[in-house]
C-alpha cells in the first residue's frame, strides 16, 4: 500500500489544499453575511424604537400643550364666547319663529371656504385643549377636497 499513498498523497495534496481554502472562503463569506444581516436587523430594530420614541414624545408635547390651553381657560374669555357662538345655533332651533333662519344659515355655513373651516375648527381645538380630536376631522377634510368631493365632516 506504500506506493499507493505515495501516488494518490501528492493527487490529494495537490487538489486538497485548493478545495480546502475555497471552503475557507466560502464559510468566511457565510459568517460575514450572517454578521451583515445581524447588523441591518439591529439597525433596523435600533430605527424602529427610536421611531416609537419620538411618537412618544410628540403625543407628550401634544397632550403637554391640550393641558395648558385648558389651564389658560380660566384667565381668558374666549372660551365663553365660542361656546355661546356654538349654542346659539342649537338654542334657535327650538325657537319656532327663527327655524328657518337657522338652517339658512346652516346652508350658507356649509358653502364657507375650506380655510375658513379649519382655521376656525383650529380656534376651537386650541381654546377647548381638543387639538387632538380635531386633528382627524381636519385631515379627512383635506383628503376630501384632495379628491374633488364635497367636505364632510
Amino acid at each position: 500500500m506504500g506506493w499507493w499513498s505515495n501516488i494518490i498523497g501528492p493527487v490529494v495534496e495537490f487538489f486538497g489544499k485548493p478545495i480546502m481554502e475555497w471552503q475557507k472562503r466560502k464559510t468566511l463569506k457565510a459568517e460575514l453575511e450572517a454578521k451583515l444581516m445581524e447588523k441591518e436587523a439591529d439597525a433596523k430594530i435600533r430605527l424602529i424604537e427610536a421611531k416609537v420614541e419620538l411618537a412618544k414624545q410628540g403625543q407628550q408635547i401634544e397632550a403637554d400643550w391640550d393641558i395648558n390651553a385648558q389651564n389658560q381657560m380660566q384667565h381668558s374669555w374666549k372660551d365663553e364666547y365660542l361656546l355661546i357662538l356654538l349654542t346659539l345655533p342649537i338654542i334657535g332651533s327650538f325657537i319656532p319663529k327663527i327655524q328657518d333662519d337657522v338652517v339658512r344659515g346652516w346652508e350658507y355655513v356649509g358653502k364657507a371656504p375650506d380655510w375658513y373651516v379649519f382655521s376656525f375648527l383650529g380656534i376651537v381645538a386650541a381654546t377647548f385643549g381638543l387639538r387632538w380630536l380635531i386633528r382627524p376631522l381636519i385631515e379627512r377634510m383635506v383628503a376630501g377636497s384632495d379628491r374633488g368631493s364635497k367636505r364632510r365632516l
